[in-house]
């Protein structure tokens, strides 16, 4: 008995050891631009990247977060432009205080969203599997506003409610994330424990302030606008 006992322990200890409540982790960021055409606009295929990617990376305590673009690595380029959906955003979360802080551009306006956190009717499932030696879980929605189906791959050995850009809200740190099954692809690519300069994790400042109600009345007003230039792309 003694022995089963001293075994236990032996293997309990490097379980216990994955324990994370503040570190750093590297994302990378993969967008469909593909699969956002529709079907009659197949003449835009040759002229559009199949895929946009970037690296971006989230700071994280039990208190914030902070997610943002690490670098200028995008993989995806146009004949003679450049394209950059999806790379703008710093994204701040206080979890005491359930305030986001957010700074995204729509065209050339920066704006600052200052809001409550999001609250997301997030379903668990039974399914698991291992990313970077971290057990994670399955969990999913489907928003009723616009149909986006959203699956996310948490770990609670990373028991803080965080995630990439601003999925969020489950009993752990979110390492991959699927939007509308493959449309938006978001995977964990290193994760760092341990402790964060406090000076990192600070809420964006520059943009026009706006609630998260007027930026997404802005959005789709610029996106509609964009639809009926491109003839329904």
């Amino acid at each position: 008995m003694i022995r089963l006992v001293v075994i236990f322990i032996v293997f309990a200890q490097p379980l216990l050891a994955q324990i994370v409540t503040e570190g750093h982790i590297i994302y990378e960021h993969k967008i469909n631009l593909h699969a956002k055409i529709p079907p009659d606009r197949n003449d835009l295929l040759s002229m559009i990247p199949e895929f946009q990617t970037y690296e971006k990376e989230l700071f994280f305590t039990r208190e914030e977060s902070l997610y943002r673009k690490v670098k200028d690595n995008s993989q995806g380029r146009g004949r003679g432009f450049r394209m950059d959906f999806g790379s703008s955003g710093l994204f701040y979360y206080n979890f005491p205080e359930k305030e986001k802080v957010v700074q995204q551009d729509i065209v050339t306006e920066t704006y600052l969203v200052r809001d409550s956190l999001d609250v997301y009717p997030w379903k668990l499932r039974g399914e698991m599997k291992p990313i970077l030696g971290y057990m994670c879980q399955l969990a999913y929605y489907e928003s009723q506003e616009d149909s986006t189906y959203v699956v996310a791959w948490f770990s609670p050995e990373i028991p803080v409610g965080v995630g990439p850009e601003n999925y969020r809200g489950l009993p752990g740190a979110i390492l991959e994330i699927d939007v509308n099954f493959g449309e938006t692809m978001m995977e964990a690519k290193a994760i760092n424990p341990g402790p964060v300069d406090e000076k990192i994790i600070t809420p964006p400042s520059k943009g026009k302030k706006v609630d998260q109600e007027t930026f997404n009345a802005k959005n789709k007003e610029v996106m509609e606008t964009m639809r009926k230039r491109f003839g329904g792309g």
